[in-house]
């Protein structure tokens, strides 16, 4: 992902919120990403886990979780939940 996000013309880094850490910030030019990957939302644990940094950023920039799940749910608090593959081969 890491590389991909470079590839799309982003300076990419990894972000702290407290004790929890964001996988990736990526920015380019006005723009910003903040980028969780996990495997799957589908349990609570893992989801409370990934979505709770994301949670924490008060600012309007986007922020997604990129997983292989290919569940309905598409939004969780306003946070993107994408199938990875989706998002590298559509976006």
């Amino acid at each position: 992902m890491f590389l991909e996000l470079l590839r799309r013309d982003y300076r990419v880094y990894v972000g702290k919120v407290g004790d929890a850490e964001i996988d990736f910030v990526a920015e380019k030019r006005s723009e910003m990403l903040y980028v969780q990957v996990a495997e799957s939302l589908l349990g609570e644990s893992a989801r409370e886990r990934e979505l709770r940094p994301l949670r924490s950023i008060r600012d309007n920039y986007g922020k997604v979780v990129l997983t292989m799940d290919t569940s309905y749910i598409d939004s969780y608090d306003g946070i993107r939940a994408l199938n990875i593959v989706d998002f590298l081969l559509g976006e």
